[in-house]
């Protein structure tokens, strides 16, 4: 989601999850109905919660729909425990959803035990066969038993054999209920990689949010798998998704599922060539207003159109934490506003040519700090705007007062980088990164590059290349590609050193990868476990920053930024007054891949599985990219075929 504003970006991420969510389960879908009260469009009142926070959108969908509330009126308490008395009275909500009673049956509290009404309501209508400590914390496998009944009949999204779950034994005595859960994606487990499920820890208030929201939202049902599933190619979510086996075994999938549309070998077709792609990267750069065409950037520019573009990028406003949660004081503050050096930008600015040695952070202001965040965030710096990778031309434009920050334009953004992240060269060398026209693209979500010359760390890792990254070429053997690897020289002007290095012929291609739908979901399911990195930080990827990183496999340059996205990267076509079956017809007729919009955020459309909609995309602040169903009712605005 790269970038839709100010802080108030965050509120609109989370209610625009809000609002796009239709929690109604259909006969088809669950086998029964169950639908939560209409959400409420009300700001988020707990102070608690806080934009970025994994659980952010589940609190405000299952305290929206009214199953749940604050420990205060401006406290939710997230890290709070469950009382097993306090699930009970959300498990008998949810029944009473179910069967449609929601509205018609009130439940008072008890005369000496609030929860005593509960708990005959529970076992009159058999939701109950037993009694609990109602008074002590609820752990994660008696939630799964209390809300079992209300989920019975939820359709299974995830091949979990028996055994897979690695502390979930066939004794314990909740097995049955958390498999059941587990396979209806209700839960994902604690442990991202192993999907180990602590049933006897304790569940949290943040974790019971995200229950709730699953249960009444299809749309939030997570898909997974664990590494110890077997491997199975014909299903949808092979083992182990951070294994490049996996994304090809996904690939196939879903490439099959393709043609059964389009016909035998269709996913398998060259979509454009090297020369139609080249066009359309001329046709987007020359309409886009925030890409550049680097090959004819001029050698000076206007230095009053330097200072006004610098200034673009205002202090955020709500926004006076770093990264450890200490408030930015006022005299730090003007000093990385002055650190911006405006006054020393000439009439006409001499364009200096830089390659880019390490992947870096690009900002709007000129800082050190690893980001400026609101109170409590540590996912979105308000001043972190991309990430900028190993290899990549930059044209600096002005160089800020401790010398520390470069202002720098790339091919689809403008910012401040590290000075140390960047060497000096003439234009003539310059250009052969800009116009590559003999390289190889690295085609893994990154990989290591090894010395190869007996004078310059022969041997020894010289860098980590991210995907799309290209390197001009010098050779190959049968398991090694040969490239110019770009360094510094370590004098004092920092100038380019090219050395002679390699990386594994399993991890690049020579040239660029054939843009075809199967290579196109391959790329795409080689994220899948990569953290969710707002603007790339911390080595991640954003929604936005996801596409790019896919399309640059194939040679696409596409613009930065979802708006700009939505503009310019392909053909669009505008879904928004369009209902649910007329989306679900228009997406399944499109033969490129396709990129679907709504207001902030971008999801790469991968087709019907077995009936429901489902993408892939990176999401939120703490998330993995992840694949999951769609849910076409919601707000959506354009399907973009990326061609």
């Amino acid at each position: 989601m790269k970038k839709y504003g100010k802080p108030a970006v965050l509120w609109l991420l989370a209610l625009t999850m809000l609002l796009s969510a239709v929690p109604v389960f259909s006969a088809d879908d669950a086998g029964e109905t169950l639908t939560a009260p209409a959400p409420s469009t009300a700001a988020m009142p707990f102070a608690d919660v806080l934009p970025g926070a994994w659980y952010y959108a589940d609190v405000a969908r299952a305290c929206a729909s009214g199953l749940i509330n604050g420990r205060a009126p401006d406290r939710y308490e997230p890290e709070g425990n469950l009382l097993l008395s306090e699930a009970l009275k959300l498990a008998v909500c949810l029944r009473r959803l179910a069967d449609g009673l929601y509205e018609t049956v009130a439940l008072e509290n008890g005369a000496e035990k609030w929860y005593s009404t509960y708990v005959d309501f529970a076992f009159e209508i058999g939701l109950i066969a037993k009694t609990y400590e109602w008074e002590r914390a609820a752990t994660r496998a008696e939630i799964m038993e209390l809300f079992l009944p209300c989920a019975a009949d939820f359709p299974a999204l995830n091949d979990l054999p028996e055994g897979s779950l690695p502390d979930v034994d066939a004794s314990h005595p909740q097995h049955d209920a958390v498999y059941h859960m587990a396979r209806a994606g209700i839960i994902q487990g604690t442990d991202a990689v192993t999907h180990a499920v602590s049933p006897d820890s304790c569940v949290t208030r943040a974790e019971i949010a995200a229950i709730l929201s699953r249960m009444t939202d299809p749309a939030a049902r997570v898909r997974f798998t664990v590494s110890d599933a077997p491997d199975t190619p014909d299903d949808p979510t092979d083992p182990d998704p951070t294994d490049p086996a996996s994304a090809s075994g996904l690939a196939r999938y879903w490439a099959a599922n393709y043609e059964k549309r389009f016909g035998a070998g269709s996913a398998d077709e060259v979509l454009l060539t090297p020369g139609e792609i080249a066009a359309a990267n001329a046709r987007m750069t020359a309409a886009c207003p925030t890409m550049v065409d680097l090959v004819s950037y001029p050698s000076s520019v206007n230095g009053g159109e330097v200072r006004a573009r610098i200034e673009a990028y205002a202090f955020p406003e709500g926004c006076d934490r770093d990264l450890e949660g200490r408030v930015i004081p006022w005299n730090e503050r003007r000093a990385i506003l002055d650190n911006r050096a405006l006054s020393s930008i000439p009439e006409t600015v001499t364009v200096r040519w830089a390659v880019v040695t390490t992947r870096c952070d690009m900002k709007s202001l000129p800082t050190e700090l690893v980001g400026i965040y609101a109170a409590g965030d540590v996912y979105y710096s308000m001043i972190q705007e991309t990430e900028v990778i190993l290899g990549e031309p930059v044209a600096v434009l002005h160089e800020s007062a401790d010398g520390r920050e470069l202002f720098v334009q790339t091919g689809n953004y403008i910012g401040w980088i590290p000075s140390s992240a960047a060497v000096y060269c003439t234009r003539e060398v310059w250009l052969k990164y800009v116009l590559a026209e003999d390289f190889v693209t690295v085609t893994s979500v990154n990989t290591w590059a090894v010395g190869d010359e007996p004078d310059w760390v022969n041997g020894d890792f010289v860098g980590t290349l991210d995907m799309g990254a290209r390197l001009p070429y010098l050779g190959e053997d049968d398991e090694r590609w040969y490239v110019v690897m770009p360094a510094s020289d370590y004098s004092p002007d920092r100038c380019l050193a090219e050395h002679r290095a390699w990386i594994p012929k399993s991890d690049a291609v020579r040239g660029a990868l054939p843009y075809t739908v199967k290579n196109f979901y391959e790329q795409a399911f080689k994220y899948l476990g990569v953290i969710y990195g707002w603007g790339g930080a911390n080595g991640g990827v954003d929604c936005s920053g996801f596409v790019c990183a896919v399309m640059r496999s194939f040679g696409v340059k596409l613009p930065r930024n979802t708006s700009e996205q939505r503009e310019y990267a392909g053909v669009g076509q505008d879904i928004s007054s369009l209902g649910a079956a007329e989306r679900s017809a228009l997406l399944g007729s499109l033969r490129y891949p396709t990129a679907i919009y709504r207001p902030g955020h971008v999801m790469i459309w991968l087709g019907e599985e077995n009936g429901t909609p489902t993408i892939v995309h990176a999401y939120i602040g703490g998330m993995p990219v992840a694949i999951q169903p769609l849910d076409l009712s919601g707000t959506l605005l354009k399907a973009v075929e990326l061609k």
